[in-house]
Formats: C-alpha cells, structure tokens, sequence
C-alpha cells in the first residue's frame, strides 16, 4: 500500500509542478481502491472506483468560462469498464460535479456535462462545460479541490491485467481546452493498472449455530447459501465430515441407516469462489441422529410390530433383532419380554427407552463381558463366544473349543485391541472416507492410515459384517517410509464398529467366514 501512495503523489507531483502559476488540473485515484501485486500497486476490480480530477485557479483572475473535454479507454484486451450511479449530475448518475461546479454554483449563466458514448462502451467521452456573466465565475485561490468524480467497476477474469487512461479529448481543431487564455493544459495520458482482485471468501448466511438433527430414517438435506459482495459463482465442498455436498447449489445430504442411530457427526463445509477454489469461507456444525431404540425389526418406526418381532425371536424361532442394542430398551443386558412390555409401555404410556449403545456400554472394567452368537458359514455351525474383560488391560476370548488372551489400551479415545502392538483391532464407531489414525511405538515405528474408499458387504448378512474399508498406509520404521494400501474388514457387535487388523504374526479373533451378532452384555460401571 505505501507503494501505492507514492505512485499516485509522484502523479500528483509532476503535474503541480509544471503547472506552477498556471491552472492545475489533475486525476486523482484514491490509495483505497489499490491493492499491492507483487510490488505493483493495482486497482482492484468488481468494486465501484472513484475517478476524481483536481483542479486549482492559480491565475489571479475569476474564470468566467471552461470546456474540459475527456475521454477514457483501456489498453491491454477488449474488456470493458462500466459507469456506477452514484446518483450524480451525467444521465446514468455517475459523474458528481462538486464545490461550485454543480448547476447553481460558480457559472450562473450555464453548467452541465455532453455525453459521448457514456454507457461503458469504449471509447466514452465527456465534456464539462461552465459560463458565467460578468463578476461571478471559478475563483482564483481557492486551492486543489475535486471539482469532478467519474464511478466506475471493473470485470475481469482471473489474473487479466489491463490499463485504463484518462486523457483529453480532441474532438476538432477549436474544439478542446475552450479557457480564456492562459489555457492550462492537462498532460495525459494517464493510466493506472488494473487487475482482478479477489477479495475476501464469501461467508455463509445460514450456518446451523450449533446442530441439526434428525432420525436415521430420515437422513439429512439441509441447502447451503452464501454470499459475498461481488455475486461470484460458488464452489461447495465438505472439508470433513460425512455425507455429499452439491458443488453448485450447496445442497448437503447425509442417507442414514439404522446403524448410524444415536450417533453424532463433526462436520466442516466450506464455500470457497470458483475463481479461488482454495480460499474458503467455513461453516461448522454438528449433525445429530437420533437412537433407534425400540426398533426391533430394522424397519426405521417404532410400533406394535417390533412387539411382535421380539415375542416372535424369543418364543417362535423368529429372526433375530437387527441390532442387539435397539432391542434391549428395558436395558438389562439381556433380550427378554421386558424388553417388549417396555415398548408397549414408551407407545401408551409415554415412558422412556432404553438409549444405551456400545459407545456408553463398552467400559472394559473388570467383569464386564459380551457374549456373541458366531455364525460359521464354511462349515454351517451356530455357537457363541464370550468376551470377557479379566484385568487391566485383559480381553478373555472364549470359543467352544478354545481361549484367547488379548491385550488392550486406550489411546486417542481409540480402544485398541492385540497380544502385542502393533494391535489386531481398534474398537470405533463407522469410520469415513478421509478419517485418518495414527499408531506409534517410540523408537521404533510410526503407522499413519487414511480410509481410501468404503466397498459394502453384498453378501454377507445384514447387520453382522457391514463393510470392507480400503486404507491407504503409510509407516516409517527406522526413519524408512513405506506406503502400501490394503483392505480391512470391520464387523458390527449390536451397534458399534471394531475394524479388524491381520498381522504376520496374529491369530485375528474374526475370520473371513465367520460373522458374529451381540446377544448379552454386561458392562460394570
């Protein structure tokens, strides 16, 4: 900016001086509407610019008469410039004359603008044109003084450069600076630079204050607007969180499902111009779903027949519920008929169900245990497993014909499971495309994994397996970077997610073709 300045005083300089004892006239931009590019001071487009010209009387005599004709162009490309009304003296409002220039002010016999071509199309023109009669007229003495201000706005595409001049007009010999002698004399052209500005990003005008919510069978459509003062097209994007987001419309839609229920999502959005798609204005929020407890049989409403499903699973041999955790409302830890008298009892009654999920339920105290019903599906066989938490930082895997020790820890919120690190399981909710961990054993290496890509289970029971995740991993032992991508399985106990990891060297607690369903938990508070 102080760049700026001292380019336009060195303009102002010349002019004042070779024009001493004389007229000054003299365009004026103000440092306001320059911006510093690269050490080049330019004036910013897509806003109004004030275009003064300055002039003094240092004649010693009242003027009784002045023509000042003016033209502006642009040098550089075909881009145009476009008048902004200001409510000012031209026919489209926007040239201002000002302290005694006006109609009514210094010229009493007449004041008033001819228009050449003033509606932006180059090359435009104007002449000002005051009389007046004998003892009245423009002053000697008065000093500098803008006497008439041009409004104009710039549009141009990213990183286009042009010059726009100010300079007089020849419209004929006879015809130019009509002044009583000494004619004063206006020493154009004068041209400034100009470039597209990008000013800064638009901001939102309806980000959610603090959450949005809904139930999983609805899912999420909430229509994003932002603004900026220049109208500029919009780039919508999600920086995190889940969901797709409508690039031009800004619309955002989540599709939840019954495994999402009771969950609640970060979620970041930015909006950024097309012309700058890495600058963003930001909005965050978060987005709420709420329980599905009650429903039974996974059909997203909560009503007589998950009554029906559950007295079905306990005394008819029916399907099982799709999540454990929606099922136990009466919040025993076990399914039985409470559970269903319960659910009578929230439809008629208006008490309250139980909301608990693996995310309050999975303590690892002392005591606490989930037992599973394990499906086989190579060898057709039905048996269960009891996980057991024995100790600090002790799981107990109890099978049929075997038991498995595995050590956990907590780290990050992230409860991770293995007889040694690196661990074989991270207990979580859903990861998302783009959510990232990382594992580090000091000293020796360093695990960073990125979710690549999300491929669902077509064929594997509902409920029970859900995903496959594919990781993009990056891991540095002994200062030595190796990248490789592979693919995780993830199963679902009730509600929550555990990602599975296979290492060389483990025994995974969950094969390929194995799937597994929550029946009872106890967890020690």
């Amino acid at each position: 900016m102080r760049k700026s300045i001292l380019f336009l005083l060195g303009l102002f300089l010349i002019c004042l001086i070779g024009l001493q004892g004389a007229t000054t006239i003299v365009p004026y931009v103000s440092p306001l509407y320059f911006y510093d590019v690269n050490g080049t001071p330019m004036i910013r487009t897509q806003i109004p610019v004030r275009f003064e010209i300055k002039m003094a009387n240092n004649d010693g005599f009242t003027r009784q008469n002045v023509s000042i004709p003016l033209t502006f162009y642009i040098v550089g490309s075909d881009y145009n410039f476009y008048p902004v009304n200001v409510g000012g003296n031209s026919s489209n409002g926007s040239v201002e004359l000002l302290n005694g220039f006006e109609p009514g002010g210094f010229w009493d016999l007449g004041s008033g603008l001819t228009e050449f071509g003033w509606d932006g199309v180059l090359p435009d023109g104007i002449c000002y044109n005051g009389s007046s009669s004998v003892g009245n007229g423009w002053p000697s003495g008065l000093g500098l003084q803008t006497y008439m201000a041009f409004n104009f706005r710039f549009v141009l595409p990213w990183d286009n450069e042009i010059y726009f001049c100010i300079d007089s007009a020849g419209y004929g010999e006879g015809y130019e600076w009509l002044f009583e002698e000494p004619s004063p004399v206006f020493q154009g052209p004068f041209c400034y630079p100009v470039m597209y500005w990008f000013p800064e990003p638009p901001q939102f005008t309806n980000c959610p204050s603090m959450s949005i919510g809904t139930n999983y069978a609805n899912g999420f459509q909430y229509n994003f607007n932002a603004t900026d003062p220049y109208g500029t097209p919009y780039n919508f994007i999600i920086i995190e969180g889940p969901g797709t987001i409508n690039s031009f419309t800004g619309l955002w839609t989540f599709d939840t499902d019954i495994s999402e229920a009771g969950d609640t999502y970060d979620v970041i959005v930015g909006v950024s111009t097309v012309s700058h798609p890495n600058e963003y204005g930001e909005c965050s929020y978060t987005a709420d779903i709420a329980s599905a407890a009650g429903d039974v049989n996974g059909d997203m409403k909560v009503n007589i027949l998950d009554i029906v499903a559950i007295i079905n699973y306990l005394y008819k041999g029916g399907p099982p519920p799709v999540h454990f955790y929606h099922a136990d409302v009466y919040g025993g830890g076990i399914l039985n008929l409470l559970d269903g008298l319960q659910i009578l009892k929230y439809l008629y009654k208006g008490e309250s169900l139980n909301e608990r999920n693996i995310k309050d339920d999975y303590s690892l105290r002392q005591g606490s245990f989930w037992k599973y019903e394990r499906f086989r599906t190579d060898e057709n066989i039905t048996d269960t497993v009891v996980v057991t938490v024995t100790g600090y930082g002790t799981l107990r895997y109890q099978y049929p014909d075997t038991t498995i020790y595995k050590h956990f820890d907590i780290v990050n919120e992230m409860i991770y499971i293995g007889s040694n690190a690196p661990y074989d399981f991270v207990y979580d909710m859903p990861a998302t495309v783009g959510e990232s961990w990382t594992i580090e054993d000091p000293g020796y290496y360093i695990i960073h994994d990125t979710v690549a890509a999300i491929q669902a289970f077509d064929d594997l029971p509902i409920g029970h397996v859900e995903d496959a995740y594919q990781i993009l991993r990056s891991t540095v032992i002994a200062g030595v970077e190796v990248t490789s991508t592979f693919r995780e399985e993830w199963f679902a106990p009730g509600f929550g997610m555990v990602k599975l990891f296979i290492w060389n060297s483990e025994v995974p607690t969950v094969q390929f073709d194995e799937s597994w369903r929550l029946i009872q938990y106890n967890a020690v508070k």
